[in-house]
């Protein structure tokens, strides 16, 4: 009778290769009783108990099998760093491996494919999985998600650093420019001060109706005494109007350090209004479907607070 016990190795979720079994102590035997209890994942990926796997441990079987050296990319990768909810994706998770290695698919529908450009990868639960930038554009060359959502989540990226123009543009230069469009349209509306394709919209609309005075997008504004009061996502000074485009979309989910998007962008407009700032929301469906009747009631809002910013915020704008 074998004495092996099957290993738990930290960050596998009770999951392990061929490779690491044997180095465990497994025989051969053991691997086949492993197979035999329903024990086998994949090819070359057993557990070490029976039931139904969660869509991590799949993400974690799916490395293993993939090999050492792989790295999850795509829409998958994005789903691991918090940028789309992988219940949604219609895609199977995909892995790149160095060119040496055979371009394979597993019983899951996952496929590992060869790359002379591997990534560099963080570790997200488990999984070693490509940089947001990577990820986004090989999910841009592949249509793994659709344009409009490429556009948000690159400009959602970059608005919450999770990567940079730089590096975005690098990424592009080398492995290509194709279906790239969306994300190179996200980050000129980003150059242009907007954090997302609605807010696009809004200052758009706002520069090129000249009845309205200049909105700053996206400023920096500090209390009188030089400490961060908000960076709301336009600003009109002389009116002390600020104006919030609000997507439960875009503020979904948690934030880096924990907090509900949601709620923290509530209790945000409720901080603006202590210092004497008048707080315009609007929804990202109405600039789409009613633009004109929302600057109709921006233009009677600035108008009835024209020239009250300098008395009555108590706010500044942080030199850029």
């Amino acid at each position: 009778m074998s004495g092996f016990l099957f290993p738990d190795i930290p960050g596998q979720m009770g999951l392990a290769s061929t490779r690491q079994l044997l180095k465990a102590g497994a025989s051969e035997w053991d691997l086949t009783q492993l197979a035999l209890r329903g024990q086998r994942v994949v090819r070359r990926v057993y557990r070490s108990g029976t039931g139904e796997l969660t869509s991590n441990q799949m993400l974690v079987a799916g490395s293993l099998w993939a090999g050492p050296h792989a790295v999850m990319t795509g829409a998958h990768a994005l789903a691991a760093h918090g940028l789309v909810d992988a219940d949604d994706l219609e895609v199977r998770p995909r892995f790149l491996v160095p060119a040496q290695h055979r371009a394979r698919r597993n019983a899951l529908g996952m496929t590992s494919e060869r790359t002379r450009s591997m990534p560099r990868s963080l570790l997200r639960a488990g999984v070693p999985v490509a940089t947001p930038e990577r990820a986004l554009v090989d999910t841009a060359h592949r249509r793994e998600l659709t344009a409009s959502q490429l556009k948000l989540l690159t400009m959602t990226v970059l608005q919450r650093r999770r990567t940079t123009l730089v590096r975005l543009e690098a990424e592009i230069a080398a492995l290509g420019d194709a279906n790239t469009g969306p994300l190179q349209d996200g980050m000129l509306g980003f150059r242009k001060g907007a954090w997302s394709p609605p807010e696009e919209t809004l200052v758009a609309a706002v520069a090129a109706d000249d009845r309205f005075p200049p909105m700053l997008a996206n400023p920096l504004l500090d209390d009188l005494e030089g400490r961060l009061v908000g960076r709301p996502d336009g600003y009109f000074p002389d009116a002390g109007v600020v104006v919030q485009v609000h997507s439960r979309a875009f503020h979904t989910g948690k934030s880096d350090d924990g907090r509900d998007r949601w709620a923290t962008t509530l209790v945000r407009d409720a901080d603006y209004q202590t210092y004497g700032l008048v707080v315009v929301p609007v929804a990202p469906e109405t600039l789409d479907n009613d633009l004109p009747s929302f600057l109709s009631t921006l233009l009677l809002i600035l108008e009835a607070h024209r020239g009250q910013g300098a008395r009555r915020v108590l706010v500044q704008v942080r030199p850029a």
